[in-house]
């Protein structure tokens, strides 16, 4: 019988698992595996805000479309609606506008986000052209 020296030993299961594993598909660092995981999550938080913000563009296209705003009106009815000469000086009144935008707040705090500038300054001449009663111009909006 053959004696068994420490090289000529059988391998043990664990060294032949480890060989197989090693061979077969690489171990992957802890450092691999991490950012595997921080990319991953990145992607997911990037396809999150993405739907987010596609959401709210099919929102603001929904609006658009149901609610009577100024980017629809030709320029007659915006000179007809705001007493200003053309839809252009109306532009121009918005932009001035929106320079002060961060600094606008309504009662107690409140600020607008569902309905635009826009139609926030032409509800504005609206209501100071024709005296409209409060109550009826945010149906129309």
């Amino acid at each position: 019988m053959k004696k068994i020296t420490p090289d000529n030993r059988l391998p043990t299961v664990s060294s032949v698992l480890a060989e197989i594993k090693e061979n077969c598909c690489p171990e992957t660092s802890e450092d691999q595996h991490k950012e595997t995981l921080n990319d991953s999550a990145v992607l997911e938080i990037e396809l999150d805000i993405a739907s987010k913000e596609l959401k709210k563009q099919q929102e603001l296209n929904n609006y658009r479309r149901q609610h009577y705003s100024v980017n629809n009106l030709n320029n007659e009815v915006v000179r007809m609606e705001t007493v200003l000469p053309t839809k252009e000086v109306f532009n121009i009144v918005v932009g001035y506008v929106k320079r002060f935008q961060a600094d606008i707040n309504y009662y107690a705090g409140w600020r607008v986000e569902t309905i635009s500038l826009v139609d926030q300054v032409f509800i504005c001449f609206s209501k100071y052209c024709f005296n409209i009663c409060t109550f009826s111009t945010p149906i129309a909006f």
